[in-house]
């Protein structure tokens, strides 16, 4: 179950061709606000979920 050395010279040139390819974070601070703004959002569904089950 080998692959062919096309597909696999084709998928390292096309890793090499992507620069970021998990993203770039430009600044910490950035960061800092994108992972605040997810707790928050996961933290407000999980009240939610609490509150529905209440009734």
């Amino acid at each position: 179950m080998s692959q062919s050395k096309k597909r696999k010279e084709n998928e390292a040139k096309i890793r090499k061709q992507t620069p970021h390819p998990h993203g770039k974070i430009t600044s910490l601070t950035e960061f800092a606000e994108e992972y605040e703004a997810g707790n928050q959002q996961s933290s407000n569904r999980a009240r939610q979920a609490e509150q529905d089950r209440q009734f």
